[in-house]
């Protein structure tokens, strides 16, 4: 399933690609668009694309049950796709690539186990409700989004969920002068998803608030602040259980020429169930 999955994203990126070289009218846009973990309001033009392309880690999560004291780090690498259909509705797609690693702590015996594949695929559209006006401080862009996720990757190596999962967002965006700031909120349901590898099951639901605030001292370099919170119940038949994860985000973006943005971005775990620390390297791309 998964050698289906990547040659799949490798044909949708390659037409992608070749609609480059096609006679698109593009319109100029304002919106400030580039982020690391918040999702922006901002839709892509009709038949505009854009693509990012972020190497995200994350180091050490750490968890315990009973005397098993369990730590994890990430490395994921994520390509998504964004394709305005119209003015107002966007298509996009996400293919991450991942490598977990996790090490197991029980009776003072220490386990390493390391896996590294495609994970859950997911694709949605965004639907463009409000506009901004320039010269209102009330007026604000607004979105909706509907994504899917895609059991595309092994859950028994952790790399999936093993089910389809549902996610819905509201997003709001402004753009004014040398500032930006965004605010997002979604809510996301995935029933009888995998539980880390494991064959047991349970339903999880997922609740996520961001904001970003970005200061652009010059025109083609950003300083971003982003501040990410996820609430996440699993239910199953005989527990149920919390996680919360919260992070503040530091980084700045450059334009280093024509619609083509580089960036870096460093988050900071705020709760004991977050990862410590990590880095974000992120490309973008539109035309």
């Amino acid at each position: 399933m998964n050698t289906k999955f990547i040659s799949l994203a490798v044909a949708f990126l390659l037409c992608a690609l070749c609609s480059a070289s096609g006679d698109i009218e593009k319109e100029e846009f304002e919106g400030q668009e580039f982020l690391f973990l918040t999702e922006e309001a901002y839709t892509q033009q009709k038949g505009q694309w854009q693509i990012s392309i972020s190497s995200q880690y994350f180091e050490r999560k750490k968890s315990k049950e009973a005397d098993e004291v369990k730590l994890r780090n990430q490395w994921q690498w994520t390509a998504e796709v964004e394709y305005g259909l119209s003015n107002w509705l966007q298509f996009e797609v996400e293919i991450p690539f991942q490598h977990v690693h996790k090490k197991t702590t029980e009776d003072d015996e220490i386990t390493h186990l390391g896996e590294t594949g495609i994970s859950d695929v997911e694709t949605g559209l965004k639907i463009k409700l409000f506009d901004e006006n320039d010269d209102t401080w009330l007026s604000h862009t607004v979105s909706a989004g509907f994504e899917l996720t895609w059991p595309s990757g092994r859950w028994r190596k952790d790399l999936g969920s093993d089910r389809i999962g549902w996610e819905a967002c509201l997003s709001v965006s402004k753009t004014f002068d040398k500032w930006a700031y965004h605010l997002t909120g979604g809510f996301g349901f995935t029933n009888d998803a995998r539980e880390q590898g494991e064959s047991s099951t349970s339903d999880e639901t997922e609740y996520e608030v961001a904001a970003a605030l970005v200061y652009s001292p010059a025109e083609t370099f950003d300083l971003i602040c982003e501040l990410i919170a996820e609430f996440e119940r699993e239910t199953s038949n005989t527990s149920e259980s919390h996680r919360d994860e919260i992070y503040a985000l530091g980084g700045v973006k450059c334009e280093l020429f024509d619609d083509f943005e580089a960036g870096i971005g460093i988050p900071i775990g705020l709760t004991s169930k977050s990862y410590d620390w990590g880095l974000i390297v992120k490309i973008q791309y539109e035309w």
